[in-house]
């Protein structure tokens, strides 16, 4: 799929996860990027996904994460418009069982997971893309700087299984470390009562599979 920043008629509609977590700094920078990029961008959320669409007639629909069953529905509905859609999966490849469900409804798959590419090839999709999140400077710069905000070693992120283990496996190394974690289910670690004064918690995001 090749995008010409040099044409004035290629127009981008990008829509939100509607996740209130997380998720809302990630579609800001992007938006902004792709401002940046291509100049015509418009952002919604799934409510006026379908009605926004048939107003700008957009070149590509991206859609972010795709969870969200109006999302789903409002792909659905714009079907018959032979829109170009595009869904960008973020959390590769935790939540593939819900996933699978969601591709083949779009033309075109970009992933942060370069394991899935084939997973979702042998589903039927015809382009998948390896396409990683990075982070856009003005939201992932430092506020505080002093002393008691720098550690030896942080994380951050949600503890899925192999986190866990890797954490685990080096628990006794952390203790010794001004070391700070922070996400949600951390509390699962073996070594929890160890490390659990160096640990933030945070929510964690249930996801349902609508199929």
């Amino acid at each position: 799929m090749e995008i010409s920043s040099n044409s004035k008629k290629f127009n981008v509609l990008f829509v939100k996860s509607s996740v209130p977590v997380y998720f809302p700094v990630l579609e800001e920078a992007i938006f902004n990027s792709l401002k940046k990029a291509i100049g015509d961008v418009t952002m919604v959320t799934y409510e006026n996904l379908v009605k926004t669409a048939l107003e700008i007639q957009p070149s590509l629909i991206i859609v972010f994460h795709g969870f969200e069953e109006g999302i789903s529905k409002g792909i659905q509905d714009l079907k018959q418009y032979n829109f170009k859609t595009a869904l960008w999966l973020t959390d590769d490849p935790h939540f593939t069982d819900i996933t699978k469900n969601l591709v083949l409804d779009y033309d075109y798959i970009f992933t942060q997971d370069t394991g899935c590419i084939d997973f979702y090839k042998k589903l039927g999709c015809n382009h998948v893309f390896y396409l990683p999140l990075a982070a856009e400077p003005p939201a992932y710069t430092p506020i505080f700087r002093e002393v008691d905000y720098m550690y030896d070693i942080s994380f951050i992120g949600t503890a899925f299984d192999n986190r866990l283990a890797f954490i685990d496996s080096i628990s006794e190394y952390l203790l010794t470390k001004n070391t700070l974690i922070i996400g949600a289910n951390w509390n699962k670690l073996k070594s929890y009562e160890l490390l659990k004064e160096k640990i933030v918690p945070l929510p964690f995001l249930v996801y349902e599979n609508n199929k």
